[in-house]
């Protein structure tokens, strides 16, 4: 008896190999080395990392995402450099600005982002665990991996793995290697770079072998994808897998591989040494996010991409048309509404509206004398109603919008604090609204503090006085003893 309740979705096919997923999926994304701003390559990389996890978790995987941040790299120590900066805190600068940029093209925030520098003794670890099983040997205080059967596993001869070596800096004419094929694993620190102390000396991680440790321990002896550059798969990727099945045992490495193609410009691959980086900050202050991400999606991953100027545009056009058929809202904007002054600056307020004491001393304050209600006006106007400092609850008692009492002026303990013609309005604060010339702007802060308190029968206030607090004793009376503050 079968006890499912429907069809069962097939498993994802990557690369054109199927991957079927048990329980979660470990995703392992080589991540950026922090010495620049994040140009379209980079974050191409990236948003299509995203959009495969997020296919992922849409068939019911749960998908674990580590992607790593190279901090210990001679391109990253030479830019220190120049810029004055520790190394450390050169790449934390750098790493602020590549998270923010990610987040604007609306990449998920990553499980795992381990650094390189916080791995140093997992990549002692691994060169020790390499050497004791003979697949790396010791030389001038340093640690390197024998990679001969490497360019043959990634597809590649000898003549062409021994250019791309030299151009991603792993130097096969180096004396000290035993084969040119031969990349470090732990090399002796020179020019007072960053170093570590090691069994064969001071000394940093190699490249590869840092990828290769900070996978290892985050997922163990295998991944199900491992995602990152085209440019990437030999010999970053080549000669990490190696090293991780050298010292595990477990083949292959990565069930999966995402290397999405590189971005160009006029045919030229998208670099700093090649001076055409396009930078992702510059498009984003010009440009919607989605937009972006529509342009950086829109092409297959596996595949180069040739940047052109208008391609921006054209996904935002091609935005638009995608939310128009889907019956979405479009990028456009409503018209704003027209608001009209309100009723109690213009003096046109319904008589109703007046309390039957003020219906006939109040006359409608002119606009001039009060700013509208900051409940109903736009924000520019709540702000000028801040700077004359004449309250709210006083304009709207004038105009007869609130029901007030007045409150009688005679001395005594009936007296209200604001004298004759004092009216209290409904949120307890008493405001003068005797007719007469409007009161001053509200003094400064300190100028506004409340006076010490006097004793009922010590507060007099004349008619016609402006202070909102009295303290002229009446004739014959002793002023109350201040109290002492507790």
């Amino acid at each position: 008896m079968s006890h499912l309740t429907g069809p069962v979705s097939p498993p994802p096919v990557l690369g054109g190999r199927r991957l079927p997923l048990v329980g979660r999926a470990r995703m392992y994304v080589c991540g950026i080395t922090p010495y620049d701003t994040t140009h379209l390559g980079h974050a191409r990389t990236f948003v299509w990392a995203d959009a495969a996890a997020r296919v992922l978790r849409h068939a019911g995987v749960r998908v674990e995402v580590c992607r790593n941040v190279t901090d210990v790299d001679d391109v990253l120590t030479s830019a220190a450099r120049r810029a004055g900066s520790p190394y450390d805190s050169f790449a934390a600068v750098q790493q602020f600005h590549f998270e923010h940029d990610m987040a604007a093209l609306g990449v998920a925030p990553v499980t795992y982002e381990p650094r390189a520098h916080n791995h140093v003794p997992q990549v002692i670890a691994l060169a020790a665990a390499l050497v004791d099983a003979g697949h790396a040997y010791v030389s001038d205080g340093g640690v390197r991996f024998r990679g001969a059967g490497v360019p043959e596993r990634a597809g590649l001869g000898r003549e062409a793995a021994l250019p791309l070596l030299a151009e991603y800096g792993d130097h096969p004419d180096d004396p000290g290697k035993k084969d040119p094929l031969d990349v470090t694993v732990w090399l002796p620190s020179r020019d007072n770079g960053p170093a570590w102390p090691s069994p064969w000396g001071p000394g940093r991680p190699g490249w590869h072998a840092e990828c290769a440790a900070m996978a290892l321990t985050t997922f163990g002896p295998a991944l199900d994808v491992h995602a990152g550059g085209g440019d990437l798969r030999f010999p970053h990727h080549a000669y990490e897998a190696a090293m991780a099945e050298a010292v595990t045992g477990v083949r292959p490495f990565a069930r999966a591989w995402l290397h999405v193609g590189v971005v160009r410009v006029d045919g030229a691959k998208m670099a700093k040494s090649a001076g055409n980086l396009v930078f992702t900050a510059d498009l984003l202050a010009r440009h919607p996010a989605a937009a972006l991400r529509l342009m950086l999606l829109g092409h297959p991953w596996r595949q180069d991409w040739d940047y052109a100027p208008g391609a921006a545009e054209a996904a935002a056009a091609r935005l638009d048309r995608l939310h128009t058929a889907a019956g979405g809202p479009a990028r456009r904007r409503r018209p704003a509404r027209r608001r009209s002054a309100p009723c109690w600056t213009t003096g046109t307020c319904p008589r109703r509206w007046r309390s039957p004491r003020t219906r006939a001393d109040s006359p409608p304050v002119p606009s001039s004398a009060c700013s509208p209600s900051p409940d109903r006006a736009s924000p520019a106007a709540r702000a000028r109603q801040r700077e004359p400092g004449r309250p709210r609850r006083w304009c709207r008692a004038r105009a007869g919008l609130v029901r007030a009492r007045v409150v009688p002026g005679e001395g005594g303990r009936g007296a209200g604090r604001g004298g004759a013609g004092a009216v209290r309005s409904g949120g307890g604060r008493r405001r003068r609204c005797a007719a007469g010339p409007a009161p001053s702007p509200s003094p400064p802060r300190a100028a506004r503090r409340r006076p010490p308190r006097a004793g009922p029968a010590a507060r007099r206030c004349s008619p016609g006085s402006s202070p909102r607090w009295c303290r002229t004793p009446a004739p014959g009376r002793r002023p109350a003893a201040r109290r002492p503050r507790r």
